[in-house]
């Protein structure tokens, strides 16, 4: 079974926190702007399984950023622009 992370930035969040990637194949950032975990989750996950991909023909993993305000492009993060309040 594949893992999935679900995010929830909020202000009263320990930046500090450390995500456990390992075999993550799905990651959903909500209310995801200004990009903190977005970013995090590209260079930490994203980035490392896209090279290894191209060796090894896996897929890297899906990662979806969504929030109410525009979001500066990502590398391999597809970004929403929602209200999850009201899905």
């Amino acid at each position: 079974m594949d893992k999935i992370i679900f995010l929830l930035t909020d202000s009263t969040l320990d930046y500090n926190f450390v995500l456990y990637f390992a075999g993550v194949k799905r990651v959903v950032d909500l209310c995801a702007a200004p990009d903190s975990w977005s970013q995090v989750v590209s260079r930490k996950l994203y980035l490392p399984a896209k090279l290894a991909s191209d060796k090894n023909g896996e897929s890297p993993p899906l990662v979806v950023a969504i929030d109410l305000h525009p979001m500066a492009p990502i590398e391999g993060v597809n970004q929403v622009r929602g209200d999850i309040a009201n899905a």
